[in-house]
């Protein structure tokens, strides 16, 4: 080939000037520099590049496939040894966020699906409560890809892995943080191991898991250490206000092996728990565990909780029963009361039951069933009460259906027995049944039925002939009332009985406008004595009375009003007012025939109130009687003038007030006259009544007592009666001499004596007033000689004293009163001399004094001393047993 310059060099012929030819290897090695710098170079850009590109393309990507526009990465660095991500968060308000997180890997270890370490620091969880859910805020909800391919999952195989971050409860009442971390590592084989541990207001809470991710085999293990409630307490809101003691631990493990059932072992132990319920305090004595187990079907065990406070109770739970195919469950309980304050009990109540839960195809059915043993008590403070309790047996039955659920309900009480030495008091056959449903609002029926009270004591008796009630209930917008109670007794005592029948409407809120009745029948030997009948009626606070109190023996009819106040039981009462005039012998005679004899009238003013202000049932009374006057000719007892006047603060504790009176212008029982009496008097009791003092006049004198008592129960009474300046002839008089005169004073005193029925005087005496002379004169004294025979000095003497009492004028006498074999013996002594002369000459064949001719003229006494007894029938004297008979059997 030529070129411009001339014809081309021949190549072929070699020169001098000419280099050796390079060999081929080196320019490989040229080459091959060449692309590793360039590599290293691409390599370089690529990793100085790759955090960049990362940011602007992956950050976006994993965004839009997260549903999370707003999330955020700092991609601070990726390389062959790891990748260094810094904050990451998924939105400015986001509940889940990560200061950090380091991967570290070695490009062998990649090609092998091994990552040596990932540590995620710094991640914050926030929970909040939304109305009844719990939400992470921002957290994406990721949605199955419809085209993913169903096969075996890829899973890295990483060494080490470590999370340290703080959970965040937030809502009404909430606002915990607890920190928490996480360690662990999943092998080549896909085996997890992770520990967690947290504390939960301090208290440490572990957890360990270990699985397969391959083989969906895992096992779960909690741990709750001894911790204390307080404290756990104070997260949940409501409780953190209530005062808390005591520790609780907890422990469950938890298997899901491959192809079968999960399996579940659980404890529960609450030590020492210490709270109170409003003002009522309730502690744990030691300690008590739940056990649960649970594959096939769940099984539980419940150790006894045993209580100190605020009674000492063990409540122990037995055969529990569940069953998740037939969604049922049951046990048996049994609670145990170790003594209960105020009472001693011969054995430890104990209340032992049943229950059983099970769903049915429109809802459920429950029975729960429970029974009370025998128990016998005695208050502490009584301990001669003593309460005896039978069986008592509940049953509980409900359903739920379609329509709505009805409960049914009965309560058996065992008889209850109630004595108190001679006092007792029986309730039986107490039977209360509840009916109600709720379709959707709540109604029912409550009855009770059966029932039969009985109480004695001594001489009393009192049994209940029907005491039955029911009540209809209703709760929509709100609970409504209505129904009645009954009641029938009977109270006796000897003779006398008392019926009372009761019927009471009831209605709430709003009272019932029906009126019901309580009516009362005292009678005595099957005869009325007495009659309340009363109407009575519901109101807004409690009920109404309005009726009649009579007593038919004597016609009387007070008005009875009254209110029961069921709010305020202090505002309620019971008024009775009487005022008119009675007239004997009325309706008495049908009680007592012998009273046909007796006659009179009075004027009756009474009142009496029950009044509940001072918080217990007070009854203070006030009678008054006027113008009485009586006559009873067979006792011979006439009374005119008189009136009675008591008062009783409290007529409930039969106590009267102090200075009751009794006056009267003229009482004569058979000779004996009392004139303008006044009798001070109170009631101490029933069975007794004090005599504050008596004060008469009699005899043209006064008498009068010092204080005593009479006892219904008491057969035998001495009264002193104190005689001043009483005339002595009319004395002699009243005493069966009816025929004596004269005058001269005397004082004395005259004990008189009760005993079995029998009235007595024993040594009472009346002596002439000191330095007064008197005279008397008695007609009728032959009865001084009867029976003796004439001619005898006995008879002489006797007959001597006879005729100079006919007119005697004395300087001194006394009397003496005495009984013997129920006959009065008045002892007669003067001293004195006859006023006139005396038909009587000594008789020296007697060797006494003999009566001689009306023409003789006798003998004139200067002074003689006459000592004579006079024997009188004191029953018919005083008619006193007449009024005894009279008060026994009615004549």
């Amino acid at each position: 080939m030529s070129t411009a310059n001339g014809p081309a060099p021949d190549n072929a012929t070699p020169h001098a000037n000419d280099q050796p030819a390079r060999p081929a290897p080196s320019r490989f090695l040229r080459g091959l520099l060449f692309f590793l710098t360039l590599s290293c170079l691409v390599l370089a850009v690529l990793w100085i590049a790759l955090p960049r590109i990362a940011q602007e393309l992956f950050v976006p990507a994993l965004a839009r496939t997260l549903h999370a526009p707003e999330l955020s990465m700092d991609i601070r660095g990726a390389g062959f040894s790891g990748l260094d991500l810094g904050e990451i968060s998924l939105s400015s308000d986001a509940g889940l966020a990560a200061e950090a997180v380091l991967i570290d890997w070695s490009l062998s270890g990649l090609l092998r699906g091994r990552i040596d370490r990932i540590r995620i620091l710094g991640l914050s969880i926030r929970v909040q409560k939304n109305v009844d859910d719990w939400d992470i805020p921002g957290l994406p909800r990721l949605q199955k890809s419809s085209s993913a391919e169903s096969g075996t999952m890829f899973l890295p195989w990483v060494d080490e892995m470590s999370v340290e971050g703080r959970i965040s409860l937030e809502g009404p009442g909430l606002g915990h943080s607890f920190p928490f971390s996480v360690n662990g590592g999943l092998d080549e084989d896909a085996g997890i191991v992770l520990n967690a541990e947290t504390a939960l207001a301090g208290q440490s809470v572990n957890l360990a898991l270990k699985g397969n991710l391959r083989q969906n085999d895992f096992r779960l293990t909690c741990v709750l250490p001894p911790a204390s409630i307080a404290a756990l307490a104070g997260m949940v809101p409501g409780l953190d206000a209530l005062p808390l003691a005591g520790t609780v631990r907890a422990e469950a493990h938890a298997s899901l092996p491959p192809n079968q059932k999960p399996v579940l072992e659980a404890r529960l132990g609450l030590d020492s728990l210490r709270t109170m319920l409003g003002d009522t305090p309730l502690a744990q004595d030691g300690n008590a565990t739940l056990d649960l187990a649970w594959q096939e079907e769940p099984r539980l065990s419940i150790s006894a909780l045993s209580l100190d406070a605020p009674l000492p109770l063990t409540l122990s739970v037995a055969d529990i029963r569940a069953n998740l195919e037939e969604m049922s469950f049951g046990c048996s309980w049994d609670l145990t009361a170790q003594a209960l304050p105020g009472f001693a009990f011969s054995s430890p109540p104990r209340l032992a039951g049943s229950f059983e839960l099970k769903a049915s195809k429109q809802g459920w059915n429950m029975r729960a069933t429970a029974a009370l043993d025998a128990l016998e008590a005695r208050p502490t403070q009584t301990p001669e009460l003593v309460l005896a309790l039978d069986t008592t047996t509940l049953t509980l039955d409900a359903a739920k259906g379609s329509s709505g659920t009805r409960v049914d309900g009965s309560l058996a009480l065992g008889r209850l027995r109630v004595t108190r030495e001679t006092l007792g008091a029986t309730l039986s056959d107490l039977n209360m049944t509840v009916n109600a449903t709720a379709a959707p609002d709540v109604s029912g029926t409550i009855r009770l039925t059966g029932a039969r009270l009985e109480a004695k004591q001594p001489g009393m008796a009192l049994t209940t002939t029907r005491l039955d009630g029911q009540c209809a209930f209703a709760l929509a917008e709100q609970l409504t009332l209505s129904g009645v109670i009954n009641a029938a007794a009977r109270a006796g005592s000897g003779d006398t009985v008392a019926l009372m029948n009761l019927r009471l409407p009831l209605a709430w809120p709003e009272p019932t406008t029906a009126s019901g009745s309580v009516d009362l029948d005292l009678k005595w030997k099957g005869k009325g004595l007495a009659k309340i009948s009363s109407r009575i009626a519901q109101d807004l606070h409690g009920a109404s009375l309005d009726g009649n109190l009579s007593v038919l023996p004597v016609a009387v009819r007070a008005p009875l009003k009254g209110r029961i106040d069921a709010k305020n039981i202090s505002g309620s009462w019971i008024e009775m007012k009487a005022a008119q005039t009675i007239t004997m012998p009325g309706k008495l005679t049908s009680l007592l025939p012998a009273l046909g004899d007796l006659s009179g009238s009075a004027r009756l003013d009474a009142t009496a109130r029950l009044d509940m202000s001072s918080g217990a049932p007070m009854l203070p009374a006030d009678l008054k009687l006027t113008g009485l006057s009586l006559a009873h000719t067979t006792s011979e007892l006439t009374l005119s003038g008189g009136a009675v006047e008591l008062a009783f603060s409290n007529l409930l504790n039969m106590r009267s007030d102090p200075d009751g009176r009794m006056n009267f212008e003229r009482l004569q029982l058979g000779t004996i006259i009392l004139e303008q009496g006044d009798i001070h008097f109170q009631v101490e009791a029933l069975h007794s009544i004090l005599v504050e003092g008596c004060r008469f006049e009699w005899a043209g004198g006064r008498i009068g007592s010092q204080a005593f008592r009479i006892n219904p129960n008491v057969e035998d009474y001495t009264v002193e009666l104190y005689c001043d300046r009483v005339e002595m002839a009319q004395a002699l008089e009243q005493f069966g001499m009816t025929q004596a005169q004269g005058g001269g004073t005397a004082n004395g005193r005259i004990p008189v004596h009760w005993a079995d029925g029998n009235l007595t005087f024993d040594n009472g005496f009346l002596y002439s007033t000191p330095g007064e002379k008197g005279v008397l004169r008695v007609k009728g004294t032959e009865i001084l000689t009867a029976g003796i025979p004439p001619g005898t000095p006995q008879y002489g003497q006797l007959d001597l004293a006879a005729e100079a009492l006919k007119d005697f004028t004395y300087d001194w006498a006394r009397i003496r009163i005495n009984t013997q074999e129920r006959e009065l013996v008045v002892s007669l002594e003067l001293d004195g001399k006859p006023e006139k002369p005396l038909p009587f000459s000594y008789n020296r064949d007697i060797g006494g004094f003999a009566r001689v001719e009306a023409s003789s003229p006798g003998s004139v006494f200067q002074g003689i001393r006459l000592d004579v007894n006079f024997r009188l029938p004191l029953d018919q004297l005083l008619q006193y047993r007449q009024l005894l008979e009279l008060m026994k059997n009615g004549g």
